[in-house]
């Protein structure tokens, strides 16, 4: 059998005062508390941010001083082996002449 529907519950107006006051001050402090998280994520991205941007300018500082030093040996070796194929050919020359 069918069963009859209750009636919905009655509040009295201090009551309903009661459970709005509640809830706005529920929500409230829910407010303030996603306000300070919005705040602190801030702060910490911009932290990490600034982090960040100095460590790629160190990182770069320090790969061009590794370029530079890397360029610097190159032609330090190049110069060593032109020196090295200079000497090579003055030594065949020489010895040509000597089997002559």
């Amino acid at each position: 059998m069918a069963q009859l529907v209750k009636a919905p519950l009655k509040y009295s107006p201090y009551e309903w005062q009661e459970s709005n006051h509640k809830n706005y001050n529920t929500a409230e402090k829910e407010r303030a508390g996603a306000e300070r998280l919005q705040n602190e994520t801030r702060r910490l991205t911009d932290e990490t941010d600034e982090i960040t941007r100095y460590t790629q300018e160190d990182v770069n500082k320090k790969l061009a001083q590794r370029l530079r030093e890397l360029n610097f040996w190159k032609d330090e070796v190049q110069s060593q082996l032109q020196a090295v194929d200079n000497e090579i050919d003055t030594m065949t020359s020489r010895l040509t002449c000597l089997r002559k």
